[in-house]
């Protein structure tokens, strides 16, 4: 690598460690304010007033923790700075200084806290939790039902929140344990329960106790019942490894959500991403995802029809578009997923010949009206409702169809479990009954929560790599003071390239550095180029080459995305379809989304190498959250100064080369000084012609 490049680099590594450590901290505590500003009394922080009278600090105990302060008594304004020291396996869940009704807010966020003190006595209360695993439920058979000559077992498997709790149940919320998502308190007979917020979809919907379900503008939370999902086992067939694979599907409406904002392709889906993601992993436990196959979902036209539709008449047919449709979208692997048409069709005519009509009909639970349900406008019929599937409609809705505003649309099952409809999928938070496949050898993946294994550990002379829970750890050793305090790890993966950086400013060169670089598949071997620079920027490089042997999870997330690039004299526009939820590792913050400009001509596959050079790079900052399903577009005018920084580039260094972007993730891992790029999608080399004219 020239000299030039490695100081551009280096340059660029110290302003992002800058930017990272300007970074507040996550706090469950208020957010930071300044130590000038008035508290809620009126009162002023920062030093306090010498000759004012001194108030007292009470510490009010409590249990799996404690809470101590740097002085019993303090002046208005004088600041008291708390130290937090919570029991092994515990955590701090709530504080609060208080004198009668006046609440003085505490900041800061880790084991210290602090607040100004106000004219008048205080107490400092505080609650810990000791946070458990949660013990979710194995697979379980509860009865079995024939049908048709045919016996069905019904199951329990995996866990979700359920039922509202009933009024006499209290919460301890220092009891607490989590999955995924979710955040589980424990109640006072025995169960667990989550606390959602309610956005009931009508004023009039009621939970299975008869009491009201609440919409979003009473700003209203109730707790729910953890309780194990129950599955109908419809179909058993072999597996690729020869184990029996149970196909799946749930017996109630467990939540609600929209299709997607703007599309029925169901690949790029919000439903999809969100059953794949939040569902699985708030669902089941690491252990239970290897018990949960991976399924290729037909996704095709075909999948659309009815069962029968190849033995209908042309007439019949054409109700169908002749079979033709142009939302149907490319297969799919997933381990979660919602019936086809076909499927379901195929269902209700097996059922109804077994004399199980209405045999899809599912009821929801009371969670699902909490996430906000659309039952229908007749009180009556929320015993069941409608439920989404995955098949887009063949053609928009509009209003000529009887649909107000129109939209695209995808088929659901109604409310009796009879027959099939089509509805809007932005008209209201239909019902999800997910579907899996359960293969009983637990060979399945995890996912990317399943630990990483490897051969055996391997190393350099100043590198070292071994898989870990997560990841591949990696440990810079042995430099002294002959190399600089910044270098960086380059990750390629064997047939994919570069797919990640590590970069980091090493401060202290007597004791070895580590990161974690996220992401590891059963199978896949990963090579770290390991770039260091001595005083007089000589570069050095060592590799390091390991192979996972289990684990699962690179660049996890639910379908297909890509990106686009377009340049005009008046802006640049950078877009990517498809935003990925992202899968961090544990402990990963100061998440960022940003796209680099090169100058090349992008991915050369007979090398497998990538061609260019690093023309500059903008962060995302219009974002909101790099964990979301989204379509996002940034667009650069050219008032910008990167605008001028890349035309110019483009103009007079590379004359004949052409503009490549790519979209990379940003992070670091809590407690390490590392920050680790993962490449996210390329979007296609163009031809920057309007600057060249």
């Amino acid at each position: 690598m020239k000299k030039g490049k490695m100081a551009l680099l280096s340059v660029v590594a110290s302003l992002l460690l800058a930017l990272f450590a300007g970074c507040s901290n996550s706090s469950d505590s208020a957010p930071q304010t300044n130590p000038t500003t008035q508290d809620g009394g009126g009162n002023t922080g920062g030093v306090g007033d010498d000759n004012g009278p001194s108030y007292s600090i009470t510490i009010e105990q409590s249990a799996k923790g404690s809470v101590s302060s740097d002085k019993a008594t303090a002046k208005r304004g004088e600041t008291v700075v708390l130290t937090i020291a919570p029991e092994a396996d515990c955590e701090l869940t709530s504080l609060s200084v208080v004198a009668g009704d006046f609440v003085c807010t505490a900041t800061g966020s880790g084991n210290n806290r602090s607040f100004a003190m106000p004219d008048r006595d205080v107490t400092v209360k505080s609650v810990f939790g000791r946070v458990t695993i949660f013990p979710s439920t194995a697979y379980e058979k509860i009865d079995s039902e024939t049908m048709g000559g045919v016996e069905y077992d019904r199951v329990k498997f995996g866990d979700w929140p359920q039922s509202v709790k009933a009024e006499n149940v209290t919460i301890d919320e220092s009891e607490i344990s989590r999955m995924g998502d979710f955040t589980y308190c424990k109640g006072s007979d025995g169960f667990w329960y989550a606390k959602a917020f309610e956005n009931a979809c009508r004023s009039d919907y009621k939970y299975s106790d008869g009491t009201i379900v609440n919409r979003w503008q009473k700003n209203s939370y109730k707790w729910f019942k953890v309780e194990p999902i129950e599955w109908r086992v419809i179909s058993q067939n072999a597996g690729v490894n020869g184990a029996n694979l149970k196909k799946m599907l749930s017996e109630k409406i467990l939540t609600a959500k929209g299709f997607d904002n703007n599309s029925n392709n169901y690949k790029n889906s919000e439903i999809r991403s969100y059953i794949n993601n939040e569902f699985l992993n708030s669902a089941f436990s690491s252990a239970q995802k290897r018990y949960i196959a991976d399924t290729v979902v037909d996704n095709s036209a075909r999948s659309t029809l009815p069962a029968n539709y190849e033995s209908m008449t042309e007439e019949q047919k054409s109700y169908y578009n002749n079979g033709q449709n142009q939302y149907a979208c490319e297969d799919t692997t997933d381990k979660i997923y919602l019936f086809s048409y076909r499927e379901a069709d195929y269902t209700m005519r097996r059922t109804t010949s077994g004399g199980f009509e209405g045999w899809l009909k599912r009821r929801p639970t009371d969670y699902s009206f909490a996430c906000g349900l659309w039952c229908g406008d007749d009180n009556t019929i929320l015993q069941n409702t409608w439920w989404w599937l995955r098949s887009p409609y063949y053609k928009d809705l509009n209003d000529a169809n009887g649909y107000i505003n129109g939209g695209k649309g995808s088929y659901y099952i109604e409310i009796d479990g009879k027959y099939i409809s089509v509805r809007i999928i932005t008209n209201g938070n239909g019902g999800i009954v997910p579907v899996l496949r359960y293969d009983e050898t637990g060979s399945a993946s995890a996912g990317s929560s399943g630990n990483a294994l490897s051969e055996s550990s391997v190393e350099s002379a100043h590198l070292k790599a071994e898989a870990v829970d997560g990841g591949i750890k990696y440990t810079v050793k042995d430099l002294g003071e002959t190399y600089k305090d910044n270098f960086w790890l380059e990750v390629s993966r064997d047939g994919y390239g570069t797919v990640g950086r590590i970069i980091c400013e090493w401060n202290d060169k007597s004791a070895n550095w580590t990161g974690v670089y996220p992401f590891v598949n059963a199978g896949s071997s990963y090579t770290a180029q390991f770039h260091l620079y001595d005083a007089q920027d000589v570069e050095s490089q060592e590799q390091v080459k390991i192979k996972a042997t289990s684990g699962s999870g690179e660049m996890n997330y639910a379908g297909d995305i890509s990106a686009s690039l377009e340049v005009s004299n008046e802006k640049i526009s950078c877009a990517v379809v498809n935003y990925p939820p992202y899968s961090m590792p544990v402990g990963a913050v100061d998440k960022k989304f940003y796209v680099q400009f090169f100058a090349g001509e992008g991915w050369v596959v007979a090398t497998l190498s990538w061609d260019g050079s690093w023309v500059g790079e903008l962060e995302f900052t219009s974002l909101v959250s790099p964990d979301s399903s989204k379509k996002c577009v940034y667009e650069i005018s050219s008032s910008e100064p990167i605008y001028s920084t890349l035309k110019n580039a483009m103009t007079n260094q590379y004359p004949n080369k052409k503009l490549h972007a790519q979209f990379r993730y940003r992070y670091r891992i809590a407690g390490l000084s590392a920050i680790c790029e993962t490449k996210v999608v390329d979007a296609q080399s163009i031809e920057p012609t309007v600057w060249r004219q």
